[in-house]
């Protein structure tokens, strides 16, 4: 799963894209974003990219490192829940939404990142070890799913691959995860799982309290 990703938004004024809006990626297709009312909410993709006339764009950007792979702590997710809820004094240049997303990265909210190429250089710094960034086209609903399906498929196929060779001695399973270096990657992707859950659950108390 994919959880505390930053991602941004193109705006604009009659289909001329001039700025963006940034937000941060909480999993399951919930997005927390500054709005320009000065509320600090939790929107799903539809919304994010749709919800005011100045939102002329039509993808999600996600911030990822070199190989495509988003850029990603749980931190930042549980920092911007906490916010969630807050009615902040917006201003488009000194108190917007790259100065909110950077204070959930850095747990400072009162920062002097307040332009996109500023938060950029933040993301690079604290979450990519000052390589360079990308952004690509991100899509929440496919990409969730098939994170999920991937996990799925996975312990399905050495299921299936242990039958094959017909090993059934426990310490031989261990070692040949060790050798190949999966015993790594598994206990990555159920970490994911957890981290996930813990945020998500969070993310229900939220919804659960504004539906009171």
């Amino acid at each position: 799963m994919i959880i505390g990703a930053i991602v941004y938004i193109n705006l604009g004024i009659g289909g001329m894209e001039f700025a963006e809006h940034s937000a941060i990626y909480l999993g399951n297709n919930r997005f927390v974003e500054l709005h320009g009312s000065g509320e600090v909410r939790i929107v799903d993709s539809w919304t994010l990219l749709n919800s005011s006339k100045q939102r002329v764009g039509e993808k999600i950007f996600i911030a990822t490192d070199g190989f495509g792979f988003p850029l990603q702590n749980k931190e930042i997710a549980l920092r911007s829940l906490k916010e969630v809820g807050k009615k902040l004094e917006y201003h488009l240049l000194e108190n917007n939404c790259h100065e909110f997303v950077a204070g959930c990265i850095i747990n400072q909210f009162e920062n002097d990142y307040n332009y996109f190429y500023l938060l950029k250089d933040l993301i690079s710094e604290k979450l990519n070890d000052k390589a360079p960034i990308k952004w690509r086209v991100f899509n929440p609903k496919k990409e969730d799913l098939k994170t999920e399906l991937w996990i799925d498929n996975f312990f399905s196929s050495f299921i299936l691959f242990f039958k094959l060779i017909n090993i059934k001695k426990e310490n031989d399973i261990k070692k040949l995860f060790k050798i190949s270096g999966l015993s790594d990657v598994l206990k990555k992707a159920k970490h994911n799982q957890r981290e996930f859950l813990k945020v998500y659950k969070e993310l229900l108390k939220i919804e659960w309290k504004n539906k009171k």
